[in-house]
C-alpha cells in the first residue's frame, strides 16, 4: 500500500491567527492550539485531549504502543504485521484507524462512509474529518489543516494523503 500526496490549492493565503493547526497522520490526530481558550472551546465540542510532547491528542491515542506483533491485539484490533516505529506508522502498516464516533481503534476495511465537505480552494468540513473516510473513490489516510475556532467554526484541509 503506497500513499499519494495531494494539495487542494496552491494559493498561499495567510492563515487567521485564531486558527488551530491540525495534523492527522494515519488517523493519529495532533492538535496545536495557540491559546488555552482555543483548546477549551475545542475540547468542549469534541472530546478530552491530553498533551503529548508539543501537541495535544485524544486520550485514547496518547498511550498507544509504538510496535505491533502479528496476530496479537493492538488495543482490541488484531495486528496484521510485526512493526516497530512511530505510532502513526504502526497504525498505517496494520491498516488500523481511530474512529472518532466510538473513540476506538478499528480496521480500515470497516470504514465505509464518505467525507461530507464543500470545496473552494480547500476542503471545508463542519465536523472533524475522519481519517479513512472516502473522498470520491479513495480513502483519506492523512491530512493537514486547521480549525477556525473564532470565525467560521469550520475544519479546513489544505493537504492530504490517500490510500492507494
Amino acid at each position: 500500500m503506497r500513499s499519494v500526496y495531494f494539495y487542494f490549492s496552491k494559493n498561499k493565503k495567510k492563515r487567521n491567527i485564531y486558527c488551530m493547526k491540525i495534523i492527522c497522520e494515519s488517523s493519529y490526530y495532533k492538535f496545536y492550539p495557540k491559546s488555552s481558550a482555543e483548546l477549551n472551546n475545542f475540547e468542549y465540542s469534541v472530546s478530552e485531549l491530553v498533551q503529548v510532547k508539543d501537541y495535544w491528542t485524544f486520550k485514547e491515542l496518547a498511550n498507544l504502543e509504538n510496535y505491533s506483533i502479528k496476530a496479537w491485539n493492538f488495543q482490541d484490533v488484531v495486528a496484521t504485521k510485526n512493526y516497530c516505529g512511530r505510532i502513526e506508522d504502526v497504525l498505517f502498516e496494520n491498516k488500523i484507524i481511530f474512529e472518532l464516533k466510538t473513540k476506538q481503534l478499528k480496521n480500515l476495511a470497516t470504514i465505509t462512509d464518505k467525507l461530507i465537505y464543500y470545496s473552494m480552494d480547500y476542503i471545508f468540513c463542519d465536523i472533524l474529518p475522519q481519517a479513512g473516510y472516502y473522498i470520491g473513490k479513495q480513502q483519506l489516510r492523512s491530512f493537514w489543516g486547521y480549525f477556525d475556532a473564532r470565525g467560521s467554526g469550520k475544519w479546513t484541509i489544505t493537504r492530504g494523503v490517500i490510500y492507494e
